[in-house]
């Protein structure tokens, strides 16, 4: 679950494009520590949410692919705006399939372990079924 300050972290990350960890301290309009900021980020990075850019100092974070997939969006606030305010995908993005689904899970840990037991006992199921039943 996405506290109000990881919102806040997202959606500036979203605005701004990549950024460093302290241009998003010395911006957003969050009251926390430069460390526990850090903290947040690492969070973020871990829930694949976030993704890094570069290395050492010229780190920066933006929005994971498998996020940008899996980004939920209020529909009712989508339609609630004129149609030439909306943003409007014009084609299908192929490289969901090519780069991002190819690379990252867009399954959580517990939901992997439940399709896998679930999984299992489709297995199970099927191992008893006989040939005739099975055929049809």
């Amino acid at each position: 679950m996405i506290d109000s300050r990881e919102q806040i972290i997202i959606g500036f990350i979203k605005n701004t494009g990549a950024c460093s960890s302290k241009q998003i301290h010395d911006n957003i309009d969050v009251s926390v520590s430069y460390a526990t900021l850090k903290r947040i980020l690492s969070k973020l990075r871990t829930e694949n949410i976030l993704s890094t850019v570069g290395q050492g100092k010229g780190t920066k974070d933006i929005l994971s692919p498998t996020f940008e997939l899996l980004e939920s969006m209020n529909v009712d606030k989508y339609y609630e705006k004129e149609i030439d305010e909306r943003e409007i995908k014009e084609v299908f993005n192929f490289s969901i399939i090519n780069e991002v689904l190819a690379n990252h899970s867009v399954f959580t840990e517990p939901e992997l372990e439940k399709l896998n037991a679930l999984q299992k006992i489709f297995q199970t199921n099927i191992s008893q079924l006989s040939d005739i039943e099975y055929k049809r």
